[in-house]
């Protein structure tokens, strides 16, 4: 099928080779259709976009026509974060060709977004790290020291509490009439909360067991670190006893 380009694009497409369509006409030297090739399949394979870069930064005439459009794919994969930075200076890096310059906006609006991420990311770290020390706190008082119950008004109808009274830990206080018998171990303000976290923690722990699954995912997974992290964070304790198991 020597010479026929559009025969060869027509099976590479079926088969899903859209990284050979590119790879041809960048042998054609056709900067057009390496333009039309990415526009095309790029949301489709992003590993076309560092392939793509190189090939305008390999000679300095095709830099000099095609200036627009590496500043445009430069645009779309910081819009669309298709690729660490380090990974855009590597691909226009393999030769001398384009410069610090024709890149400076884009790396200077990458390591600002990165600012202000790790600024978040840092904000976020320390409100957990305070509700923690909160909690640790709560519990360190309920286990060495009496809880004086102080409230007023009953916290399902809102009327003078008198007795007698229901008072839970959580400082929630009831009439005692306005409790169901369901009711009379558990805060109904915060029971559906608690269940809700029971039924997690119930889920984790049975997804603990489950070493198949994660040994599935782990094997299924582009990023096997990303399928570890989420075992990790989703429960320590259970990934630790997961992974003892698996070993």
């Amino acid at each position: 099928m020597a010479g026929f380009d559009e025969g060869i694009v027509f099976l590479y497409e079926k088969m899903k080779m859209y990284m050979d369509i590119l790879r041809l006409w960048i042998g054609r030297d056709d900067t057009t259709k390496v333009i039309e090739c990415l526009r095309k399949y790029g949301p489709l394979e992003p590993s076309l976009y560092p392939l793509t870069l190189s090939y305008f930064s390999s000679s300095p005439g095709r830099l000099t026509s095609a200036t627009a459009e590496l500043l445009k794919v430069l645009d779309h994969i910081d819009q669309q974060d298709l690729l660490p930075p380090l990974q855009v200076v590597q691909a226009l890096s393999q030769t001398s060709v384009a410069t610090i310059g024709m890149i400076k906006n884009y790396i200077g609006r990458r390591i600002e977004s990165e600012r202000k991420e790790r600024l978040e990311d840092q904000k976020q770290i320390q409100s957990y790290r305070l509700e923690s020390e909160k909690k640790r706190r709560e519990i360190d008082e309920l286990k060495t020291s009496a809880r004086i119950f102080q409230v007023t008004k009953c916290s399902a109808c809102g009327g003078s509490l008198d007795l007698p009274s229901v008072h839970f830990l959580c400082r929630h206080s009831y009439h005692q009439r306005c409790l169901s018998d369901a009711a009379d171990r558990e805060c109904p303000k915060c029971m559906v909360e608690q269940r809700t976290v029971a039924d997690i923690r119930r889920m984790q722990e049975a997804n603990a067991e489950k070493h198949d699954l994660f040994l599935s995912e782990l094997e299924d997974a582009d990023d096997g670190f990303e399928v570890v992290a989420k075992y990790f964070g989703n429960n320590t304790m259970a990934f630790a006893k997961l992974i003892d198991s698996s070993l």
